[in-house]
């Protein structure tokens, strides 16, 4: 219920931009519906939908942005009713399939901001896979709680702020 519920929510927010940015495709990869919502404090969250018509597998494998001094790969899980997250290396975008970065989910956790993210506004943000290479997509930034998640309230563990190919 809650899965459906987050889906429900990403799919309202994703439809109350009326535009999105146009799809980026590189190689086998599409990245389409890049998008944060507003922030309140010193971090933020970004999202996409990311497509590989290709044979084989690749891997998102970093995140940088000029609108964050550090962007990380993060999944977010639910440790016996605690909500955490961890950074992870990477995520698999399957041979003829997709991965979703979403609120509640895998996202891209953008922290230290130069400026607060405002409805309206719009970002650059370079999207780094295993085979595909570099994709610079252009994030658009949505209404405040579009249905992310409270970050600062969250237990951040594992935080290795000098995981290789971060510390944008």
């Amino acid at each position: 219920m809650v899965i459906r519920s987050m889906l429900l929510s990403l799919t309202v927010a994703l439809f109350a931009f009326g535009a999105h940015a146009a799809d980026i495709k590189a190689g086998n990869i599409v990245v389409s519906n890049v998008w944060a919502p507003a922030s309140a404090g010193n971090n933020a969250a970004a999202y996409a939908t990311i497509k590989n018509d290709g044979a084989g597998a690749d891997w998102l494998i970093d995140a940088a942005t000029d609108a964050a001094a550090m962007a990380h790969l993060h999944v977010t899980i639910d440790d016996s009713g605690v909500m955490k997250m961890r950074v992870v290396d990477g995520v698999e975008i399957p041979a003829h399939g997709s991965a979703t970065l979403a609120p509640g989910n895998t996202h891209i956790m953008l922290m230290n901001l130069t400026k607060p993210l405002k409805q309206g506004d719009q970002f650059d943000l370079t999207l780094t896979f295993k085979n595909a290479g570099a994709i610079k997509v252009t994030a658009l930034v949505g209404k405040a709680g579009a249905p992310a998640m409270d970050h600062g309230s969250m237990d951040h563990v594992n935080m290795d702020m000098s995981k290789p190919g971060s510390g944008r």
